[in-house]
């Protein structure tokens, strides 16, 4: 439920921002960007096999009380990174392809060649925008699977330190 709350007041904040910059919550959205990231990433997750974990790493999240054990809650984190690392490499090569398809376009005699150039880099930069985005949303999930490991794996620790 927290994660839930959380992914709310994300969005709310985000909302807030796009708005002080005067940016049209509609110029935020390109489909084709929105469309290659998965294909991009969900392709070579199936190929390692990870998929499972991170289903199960997100439903880990949301629900209250789920029961995992070490090694599935080493391979759920195991999937997350996986997923971000992916996330980050494949937004900066669509980034990086967009831009050289963008520049290897360009005549500079075009009129309103600044203006037409920044529209062209704003779309290319969402390519590298909506994987951030989902790399914020994925590092809570990583970051509650690291504590239940670390909740798991020394609870002789945890009891010796409290003493102390």
């Amino acid at each position: 439920m927290m994660y839930v709350l959380s992914l709310i007041v994300f969005v709310i904040v985000l909302s807030f921002n796009l708005s002080l910059t005067n940016i049209p919550f509609l110029y935020m959205f390109d489909f084709i960007s929105i469309l290659m990231v998965p294909l991009l990433v969900l392709p070579i997750l199936i190929a390692s096999g990870t998929e499972k974990d991170l289903l199960r790493a997100l439903r880990f999240t949301v629900r209250k009380s789920s029961f995992l054990s070490i090694r599935d809650l080493k391979r759920c984190e195991e999937a997350v990174s996986l997923t971000i690392r992916l996330l980050l490499y494949t937004g900066s090569l669509l980034f990086f392809i967009q831009g050289s398809g963008i520049l290897s376009n360009v005549d500079p005699s075009m009129q309103n060649f600044g203006r037409i150039l920044s529209l062209n880099f704003t779309v290319a930069a969402l390519s590298l925008i909506y994987p951030l985005l989902l790399c914020c949303l994925l590092l809570p999930i990583r970051s509650k699977i690291r504590c239940k490991l670390i909740d798991m794996e020394s609870p002789c620790h945890s009891i010796i330190s409290e003493e102390n």
